[in-house]
């Protein structure tokens, strides 16, 4: 089944843990109590922290390189926990940290440098409303 994920890494990082919380959650060994929530929980960090090491690493140099005149044309903020409306990452699906650099498309969603870095490789679009990024 996790062949049938659509392709492209970071696309196929987010839905292999997609997917992969979809097993752990529908899983009949799960009875959806509190220790299980912590469980899975766990299991989803570990996830999103091995997706953002993968994609920060510099196999992608050439690409990162590429993309960071289009990346410096996008705002960069400062994450504050008491203003925020969003609290993870659209691609790698990690919880920001307060007072964490993070860069904001037009269309007001925020991601990690390195994950939105990743996403405009392959994509001209946000991930989470699919509004275009580029002109």
């Amino acid at each position: 089944m996790i062949s049938s994920l659509p392709k492209g890494r970071v696309a196929s990082f987010l839905n292999v843990a997609k997917y992969l919380h979809f097993l752990l959650t529908s899983s009949p060994l799960i009875n959806n109590s509190f220790e299980d929530q912590l469980a899975i929980k766990a299991i989803e960090d570990q996830i999103a922290n091995e997706i953002k090491k993968n994609i920060s690493k510099n196999k992608y140099k050439d690409n990162y390189n590429n993309n960071n005149s289009k990346l410096d044309r996008i705002e960069t903020i400062e994450f504050n926990i008491d203003n925020a409306l969003f609290f993870q990452c659209g691609v790698c699906m990690d919880t920001f940290q307060d007072r964490e650099k993070l860069k904001r498309l037009t269309c007001g969603h925020i991601y990690h440098k390195e994950c939105l870095n990743q996403w405009i490789q392959n994509n001209n679009y946000c991930q989470l409303c699919a509004k275009v990024i580029f002109h």
